[in-house]
């Protein structure tokens, strides 16, 4: 055979794929670029759908695309515990009702 494959075994040689050097990358080149083409003219639409349609598919895309720990090393809330912040949410609802009132 002229392709590189051992005619016994029907399997390439060592070094050998069976595909030329660069095919690959210029495979992922071409769709990552017709993909992209792809959102440009029908993306926002097709989340939409998804969104309206298929929700769990739309949460999963959501949670897929988000970092794992959402993490905010300089925040001066970081000393505050949960239960403080809880009393301060609950002083300034106080607060605003009785402003309204």
């Amino acid at each position: 055979m002229t392709d590189g494959r051992d005619r016994s075994t029907g399997q390439f040689g060592p070094g050998n794929s069976g595909r030329k050097k660069g095919s690959r990358n210029k495979l992922q080149a071409k769709f990552l670029d017709a993909l992209a083409e792809d959102f440009e003219t029908e993306g926002v639409t097709v989340i939409r759908l998804v969104r309206v349609d298929r929700p769990v598919d739309y949460l999963k895309i959501i949670a897929s695309v988000l970092p794992k720990e959402l993490l905010m090393p300089d925040s001066p809330l970081n000393d505050v515990s949960d239960d403080d912040l809880a009393e301060a949410i609950a002083i300034y609802r106080a607060m605003k009702d009785k402003k309204a009132a």
